[in-house]
């Protein structure tokens, strides 16, 4: 029974928000070294408002993941699971509570790095604080999920067409993402609009000039290859069928470089209330030039990636336009380039 329900409520789970994972696992295990991670969790012990905020972040973390579940329960395929509602909730709590492991591991792995670090440090109540916290958000996401279990959910065979309807296509892959992968959405572009964050931070601490904003832009650009692999498997998956519908090349370019735009909304905004305060606003301009260009870019890179299953073509391609940074490459050029790359994956009639 155990193994049945690993794979029916954490396998999804992970499946669902598997770009989140990834980029989690890259950022902390990659970018970040061992003392690094023990600095953060200092400083989050230290500081009260860094506590706090982690204890959102996991909060938001639980809800996600409990609702989550409760989709999965509504599901018509999951009927059969109905027979845990004639458990008692003790019983329920033997049965579940793997899954809920399963699925919290990276918030566990997290508290025992916290507790580590905290322990000597003698940081009581923050490591209490925290093991409460755990300890009741584990009985009221549980409760939760038991009386879903115990409630009687009618069959809506049309759920997933939801995203289709009354909307204009601008909007499919925005309410394909916040219907199917919110989570992924969020943490990708709160990651990106902290590194652009940073990337200014340090432009005004001095010794930059703005081809270091610009090295952020790529960094931030590249962060966000989950959300345009997300649109890439949208477009091969649940738009297959209007390949059939022939397209002005015009038209399709035009609608899908909005989509971009749309996306891109929160980053754009950042750069032009950040960037006001550049001596040059050239370089400003450059930058906002630079970053419309990177994102079709990237989706351009994605798309032949997944088509000729050349991952390290994306390492490549990070190097390479870091090294066009370095030497000055007008970026104007680069993102007419990219923008360039971006219309050649729809230059075909038949082509999403």
């Amino acid at each position: 029974m155990k193994e049945i329900l690993i794979k029916s409520f954490v396998y999804p789970f992970y499946k669902a928000y598997l770009g989140f994972f990834i980029l989690v696992t890259v950022v902390l295990g990659v970018f970040m070294e061992i003392k690094q991670h023990l600095m953060l969790a200092e400083k989050i012990l230290q500081n009260d408002k860094w506590f706090l905020a982690l204890l959102f972040t996991f909060l938001t973390y639980q809800v996600f993941q409990t609702f989550y579940i409760k989709r999965l329960i509504h599901d018509p395929r999951y009927r059969s699971f109905q027979k845990l509602s004639f458990l008692g909730f003790g019983d329920f709590i033997r049965f579940f509570t793997p899954v809920w492991l399963a699925n919290q591991g990276l918030i566990l792995l997290y508290t025992l790095l916290l507790c580590y670090v905290g322990i000597p440090l003698q940081a009581w109540w923050q490591v209490s604080t925290l093991l409460l916290f755990l300890t009741i958000s584990f009985g009221i996401s549980l409760y939760f999920n038991f009386l879903n279990f115990r409630e009687f959910h009618p069959e809506i065979r049309l759920s997933k067409n939801r995203i289709f309807t009354n909307k204009p296509y601008l909007l499919w892959f925005i309410f394909h993402l916040k219907e199917n992968r919110p989570l992924l959405l969020l943490l990708i572009k709160a990651l990106s609009l902290f590194l652009l964050s940073g990337f200014f931070y340090s432009y005004y601490s001095g010794g930059y000039d703005y081809r270091w904003l610009a090295f952020g832009l790529l960094v931030a650009s590249f962060a966000q290859y989950p959300i345009w692999l997300e649109r890439w498997e949208f477009g091969e998956g649940k738009l297959y069928y209007f390949r059939n519908l022939p397209m002005n090349f015009g038209y399709k370019f035009g609608r899908e470089f909005l989509v971009f735009l749309i996306l891109m909304l929160p980053e754009l905004t950042l750069i032009l209330y950040q960037g006001s305060g550049m001596d040059h606003k050239r370089e400003l301009g450059y930058l906002l030039v630079f970053w419309i260009g990177l994102n079709p870019g990237i989706f351009a890179l994605c798309n032949w990636v997944q088509i000729h299953q050349k991952f390290s073509a994306v390492y490549l391609s990070f190097f390479l336009g870091f090294l066009a940074i370095i030497f000055g490459f007008n970026l104007a050029i680069l993102s007419v380039l990219m923008i360039s790359a971006a219309g050649f994956t729809f230059h075909s009639p038949y082509k999403i």
